[in-house]
């Protein structure tokens, strides 16, 4: 696996749009050996074109050459192909049983993640969040690794603190909800009608959250506990504009997946 020529045929496969940047087939050194997928946020401000962003990952900084991935992911949560061969986006670090670079695959995610508290850092778009988890889970498929050989750079980067991406992304969430997507059958609870309580009240608060922070024409519901045809409805909508409609198990049910991903988008955080 000298080189990842693979790449965007496994992501187009999963369902997930694909832009391959020209010369990306021979872009980077030979000599990949993936084990882990790195998960990174580009620290470039979001009033910066994708055009100049693309840019960078492609050609580097005058302090690092490029590549500086292999893939970047847009905040329309597009995969836009930069490199099959190694690239410039580790550093020093491990995780499991990987600690050089060629044992990576680096995702840069179009972020400005600066680490500062919500307003000043950028909030993630749910397109974005799905687009994430769903592009590791088929890459990490093809690898044969599980949900547990997803690394954030922060977990990576050696001395410790030395590097924050992704920002504002809870890894331990994120891998559940990877290991959701590779093993839908360890689900295992499904909320859905006729459940009550009060635990059903404050997933009704995060659908309206998710519903009001994606500008989904649906109107908020009730918060009464009661897992009815409203919350079916709500939770359906929701699904459909958050593209996971045709992933869940059951449309208009609160899966492992879809619970992971709300609390994930309404975290203040975030």
């Amino acid at each position: 696996m000298a080189r990842l020529l693979w790449l965007a045929d496994v992501l187009r496969a999963a369902g997930l749009v694909v832009v391959e940047h020209p010369g990306w087939k021979t872009r980077g050194k030979e000599g990949m050996r993936p084990r882990v997928i790195l998960a990174h946020h580009t620290a470039t401000h979001w009033t910066t074109p994708d055009s100049v962003v693309t840019n960078l990952l492609v050609n580097g900084r005058t302090d690092l050459p490029g590549p500086l991935c292999h893939l970047g992911l847009d905040r329309l949560g597009r995969y836009i192909v930069i490199a099959s061969g190694k690239a410039n986006h580790a550093g020093a670090g491990a995780w499991m049983d990987a600690n050089e670079s060629v044992e990576t695959i680096g995702i840069e995610a179009y972020n400005y993640g600066n680490g500062a508290p919500f307003p000043t850092r950028e909030p993630w778009p749910q397109i974005q969040l799905d687009a994430y988890d769903r592009g590791v889970a088929a890459l990490l498929s093809h690898l044969g690794r599980d949900y547990q050989h997803l690394c954030a750079h922060r977990e990576w980067a050696t001395p410790a603190g030395r590097k924050p991406d992704p920002s504002g992304i809870d890894l331990p969430l994120m891998r559940n909800r990877i290991r959701s997507l590779m093993s839908p059958e360890e689900d295992t609870m499904i909320l859905r009608s006729p459940a009550k309580g009060d635990h059903i009240k404050l997933w009704q608060t995060a659908i309206n959250a998710a519903l009001k922070r994606n500008g989904i024409n649906y109107p908020q519901i009730g918060v009464d506990g009661v897992y009815g045809e409203g919350t079916k409805a709500a939770v359906t909508a929701y699904q459909t504009a958050a593209g996971i409609g045709g992933m869940v198990p059951e449309l208009g049910a609160l899966d492992d997946y879809t619970r992971d991903l709300l609390v994930e988008f309404t975290r203040a955080d975030v």
